[in-house]
């Protein structure tokens, strides 16, 4: 008991400490959406609904920033979120395939994950956005810090998804023709349809 104790002891204290620190702050609310939809406070990134899959980012920024700017770094993650998306779909159908890759068609696939992808991304649009503006006030030194908060709802049809990832998969068959004897052979299945 004294041993878990003596080693948890730092990080109870760092805890403690922590604790009391944001204790002291207060959050006030300047100015926020008329109506907050239920996919905000919704802790997934992406869900498929009917025909559609949505995709769900939040960003935060410094209150003297643009509304605009907040959704503009919204947007681009979810994008960033859909490509990974489908990279990783595209990634584990070639590892169940026990296929290796080259590397060229890797480095495609990296851009891919990181949202480096070059290829146009058909029919992905900004539905739904909400946001929060407010100040963190430090009740110890009366200091404050205005941010922004906000959230966006995208969405794709599933037919433009499998359009997008086709043209992901048809940019990593043409850097590496191994890939595509495999898929001419039928040894890795990409699509359901």
């Amino acid at each position: 008991m004294l041993k878990a104790l003596r080693y948890n002891l730092p990080v109870l204290s760092l805890a403690l400490l922590i604790g009391c620190a944001h204790s002291g702050t207060k959050k006030v609310t300047i100015d926020k959406s008329e109506s907050t939809p239920d996919w905000v406070s919704d802790p997934k990134i992406s869900y498929e609904k009917a025909d559609k899959v949505f995709f769900i980012a939040k960003e935060e920024v410094r209150g003297d920033e643009r509304l605009g700017g907040c959704y503009d770094l919204a947007s681009l993650l979810n994008r960033e979120n859909l490509l990974r998306s489908i990279a990783d779909e595209v990634k584990g159908a070639i590892d169940n395939a026990q296929t290796s890759i080259s590397e060229n068609a890797e480095n495609v696939l990296g851009k891919v994950r990181s949202g480096k992808w070059e290829g146009k991304i058909i029919g992905f649009r900004d539905v739904e956005k909400a946001f929060e503006r407010y100040q963190l006030i430090n009740s110890a030194d009366g200091s404050n810090v205005e941010r922004i908060s906000c959230a966006l709802l995208s969405e794709i049809k599933k037919s433009d998804y499998q359009e997008t990832k086709r043209s992901v998969i048809n940019k990593i068959v043409s850097v590496d023709p191994k890939l595509k004897e495999a898929i001419t052979n039928k040894q890795i299945q990409f699509f359901t349809e």
